[in-house]
């Protein structure tokens, strides 16, 4: 699945964590992986949900597990981009 961000609502978003994390805190955040049990869920889920098995509750369980993988490659783009300097400019009052 692509996921398409717009570049100024993902900024304002972003903007006010960036400022009160400091580069560790926010490697830290995105260095974050889950434990293997939390893995596994993650894997009998996801066949689940392609074979169309999924009960309610694992479908809102399944949702609210790829939104959180969808914020963790987000602060992954934002980590790139606060250590090329992108956000200095901003980041920096």
């Amino acid at each position: 699945m692509s996921l398409t961000i717009d570049a100024t609502a993902f900024d304002r978003a972003t903007d006010p964590v960036l400022q009160i994390l400091s580069p560790e805190q926010a490697a830290q955040i995105v260095d974050f992986h889950s434990d293997e049990t939390l893995q596994q869920r993650i894997e009998t889920l996801a066949e689940k949900a392609n074979e169309g098995e999924l009960t309610a509750d694992e479908q809102a369980e399944y949702m609210g597990t790829l939104t959180q993988i969808n914020s963790s490659q987000s602060f992954k783009r934002v980590r790139v981009g606060f250590w090329s300097g992108r956000w200095t400019s901003r980041l920096v009052k």
